[in-house]
C-alpha cells in the first residue's frame, strides 16, 4: 500500500497505516480498483518507485529484453543492475522478487487456469493491465506486452 502511495507509516512508535491524499480518495471513488484509470495510475507509481519498488521500477524501465525472458534472466540482469549501482543482494531476493512481479502482473486464469475456482477472486487487479504474459508455461518464460488499453482522461 506504501510502495503504491495509498498509505503511509511512522517511521517510530506504533505502526499503523494511514491513507495519504490520493489513498482517500480512491478509498472513497474507487475502493474496490474497478477502474481501469486508477489501475493505471497505480502501476505507474509502483513501476517509478525506485526506493520502495526497486524490482518493480527495474522490470519496468530498465529491463529490456525484446523476445520472451524467463526468471534466470530477470535475476542475472538485475543482480548486474543492482551491483553497478553499488549494491548487492542474494539472488534468492531477486528470484521472490521475479515471482512476485509475475504474480502481480499475470493473472492465476492464466497460469494455471485448472486451480482457479469461480468463487476464488484473489487475483491482484494488475493483471487486468495485460502487461505481462506468458510464452511457453513448461519452460516458464514470459513477454512483456504494449498496453491495451490506458483510458483516456475528460
Amino acid at each position: 500500500m506504501q510502495a503504491v502511495g495509498l498509505t503511509v507509516e511512522p517511521t517510530s512508535g506504533v505502526r499503523s497505516q494511514t491513507f495519504t491524499p490520493l489513498g482517500q480518495i480512491i478509498w472513497e471513488h474507487d475502493r474496490y480498483l474497478e477502474e481501469m484509470g486508477t489501475l493505471w495510475l497505480l502501476h505507474y507509481i509502483l513501476a517509478s518507485n525506485k526506493d520502495s519498488a526497486t524490482a518493480w521500477y527495474y522490470f519496468f524501465n530498465e529491463f529490456r529484453l525484446s523476445t520472451e525472458f524467463n526468471k534466470d534472466d530477470f535475476v542475472t540482469a538485475i543482480g548486474s543492475w543492482v551491483k553497478m549501482n553499488g549494491e548487492e543482494f542474494a539472488d534468492t531476493s531477486y528470484e521472490g522478487d521475479f515471482d512476485c512481479i509475475m504474480n502481480t502482473y499475470v493473472s492465476r486464469a492464466k497460469s494455471n487456469p485448472g486451480k482457479v475456482h469461480p468463487e476464488s477472486n484473489i487475483d491482484c487487479p494488475f493483471g487486468e493491465l495485460g502487461l505481462i504474459d506468458i510464452v511457453n508455461k513448461k519452460d516458464k518464460s514470459f513477454r512483456k506486452c504494449a498496453p491495451k488499453k490506458i483510458p483516456s482522461t475528460r
